[in-house]
């Protein structure tokens, strides 16, 4: 008798029709909410997507500048005449240890590799 008249406490007075309005506006809140709750994790899932495309867009820039500043490094080092000068008293200032002509051709180029994984710069 007891668990009756709780069961009758938790269904609402009045006519069916005001029962049904009832469970149409809950029904109607619930999928608002459910709405709403899907529009949100759109929108962070967006968000996140968005932030990762940055991130890779910003990655690829950055490999790019390093590969520019490996060969930089490289054509700096092989091609420039300034490299190898000594500075000596007895010669009379700066001279160049070797030239670009003096160097021979059994010399192979450039021997450096900054970050080997993204790009050696070696010239056979």
């Amino acid at each position: 008798m007891a668990a009756e008249r709780e069961h009758q406490d938790e269904l609402p007075q009045g006519s069916p029709i005001d029962h049904q309005e009832a469970l149409t506006s809950e029904a109607i809140s619930q999928i608002t909410n459910l709405t709403r709750l899907v529009e949100e994790l759109t929108k962070k899932h967006n968000d996140q997507q968005s932030h990762m495309e940055n991130i890779t867009a910003e990655n690829q820039i950055l490999k790019s500048q390093l590969m520019a500043l490996n060969s930089q490094a490289a054509y700096s080092y092989y091609y420039n005449p300034y490299v190898g000068y000594s500075s000596g008293a007895s010669a009379g200032g700066w001279r160049p240890a070797a030239s670009y002509e003096q160097r021979g051709a059994n010399d192979e180029g450039p021997q450096i590799s900054l970050f080997p994984k993204l790009v050696s710069f070696t010239r056979k």
